[in-house]
């Protein structure tokens, strides 16, 4: 490694480093001096510190043999006048040589980039959608700055405009965290050196997440499939307003999506996706197939699987409705029935309608907090609800497996 120079990033040019000789340095006060190379090029730089490194050494060592009385100002002086001779001796007659500089990078640049590592490694639409929403709060927050510029204060100001939000707490943790894999990422490509984002936030851990949805038990279950719920779906709540009064709407989807949900354990927006092409028979089974076809999102490719129709949503008259149905099962949207569930439908069967750790999504942990239960093989509970992994269906939904 050559010690004799070393690059000034501020401004983008490599200088020379001349260590001073210890039995000169009390008396020049200093233990190295720097001039400017003028170039940015290492090769360059390389070459004239070296000959100015031999330069400087034969005037410490007439300093040493009395021949000379120099001040360190003139040891400068001499050596620049040497650097500006040895240029115009090998050829570089430029004041100075700069190689074409990199386009710098910017904070949106970052963020396609990881964008884009994310979607050719199969992220769901659904990660690549949350990804490029929060990197625009990080934008709004931060400014484009240019990554290279971005330290512990860049990473308060998008924290700070996150409290501005009055998030909740688990969705400041998940805005968090996808910044934070952001920059992890980006230390590992070499863009930026430091991750500043990380470690100004107390992430939730698993046992944060295994409190954060419960299980209803089997009477609330029996609560939940009850007349309530075919109610909600064909009678007395569904009323719209027309050009003459109120009339009856009955809104079946309410009706079978929570059903399917309870019998599969299958995510609510699996669920909403659902065509008629979806539901099929296979050697006399019918089964759900949920598929990431015509463009429906899922969330990893462990989705992408086959449920066995549970013979009670047969006996409720799935087919039935199915011949009702023209193409998509169910018209409603992936948020409207969540929020139906818990704000309204949970509020009148008095299940915890104010704890947050009740929602549509319980019916799944329901589902393999069941078969858990019972003693059902992991790997099937895994294959059935659409796990990655066996961890996740154990640590997460229903805890670990005796």
């Amino acid at each position: 490694m050559n010690f004799h120079f070393l690059k000034n990033k501020g401004k983008n040019v490599y200088l020379f480093r001349s260590r001073i000789p210890t039995r000169y340095q009390a008396a020049f006060q200093k233990k190295q001096f720097t001039i400017s190379l003028r170039t940015n090029l290492q090769q360059d730089a390389k070459t004239l510190s070296h000959h100015l490194y031999h330069y400087c050494q034969r005037i410490y060592q007439s300093i040493g043999s009395g021949y000379s009385q120099l001040t360190l100002a003139q040891i400068k002086q001499l050596a620049q006048q040497e650097l500006q001779k040895y240029r115009q001796q090998i050829g570089l007659t430029s004041s100075i040589r700069f190689e074409a500089a990199e386009p710098l990078m910017k904070l949106s640049d970052l963020l396609n980039e990881f964008l884009s590592f994310k979607q050719k490694n199969g992220a769901s639409h659904g990660s690549l959608y949350r990804i490029e929403f929060i990197g625009k709060y990080l934008i709004e927050a931060c400014s484009n700055v240019e990554v290279s510029t971005i330290n512990h204060g860049t990473a308060r100001k998008f924290y700070d405009f996150l409290d501005k939000l009055e998030l909740k707490t688990r969705s400041k943790q998940t805005y968090a965290s996808a910044i934070i894999a952001a920059f992890n990422w980006a230390v590992k490509q070499g863009f930026v050196k430091t991750n500043y984002f990380s470690g100004k936030i107390t992430l939730a851990n698993k046992d944060d997440i295994t409190s954060a949805k419960q299980p209803f038990s089997a009477d609330e279950m029996k609560l939940i499939l009850g007349p309530k719920l075919l109610g909600w779906s064909f009678l007395e709540h569904n009323t719209v307003r027309g050009r003459f009064g109120k009339r009856r709407q009955p809104t079946p989807d309410y009706y079978w999506v929570v059903n399917i949900a309870a019998y599969t354990g299958a995510r609510l927006g699996e669920i909403v996706q659902l065509t008629t092409d979806d539901v099929e028979s296979k050697d006399d089974i019918w089964c759900f197939s949920f598929n990431n076809r015509d463009g429906k999102r899922i969330k990893n490719l462990s989705s992408c699987r086959q449920v066995p129709v549970h013979p009670k949503l047969l006996e409720l008259g799935l087919l039935d409705h199915l011949e009702s149905c023209q193409k998509n099962l169910f018209e409603k949207a992936k948020m409207s029935i969540s929020n139906w569930f818990s704000r309204k439908f949970l509020t009148e069967l008095a299940l915890d309608a104010t704890n947050r750790s009740r929602s549509f999504h319980s019916l799944r942990h329901t589902v393999v907090t069941h078969l858990t239960d019972k003693q059902v093989f992991p790997y099937f509970v895994k294959e059935l609800v659409g796990h990655k992994h066996n961890s996740i269906t154990y640590d997460i939904y229903a805890g670990k497996p005796p």
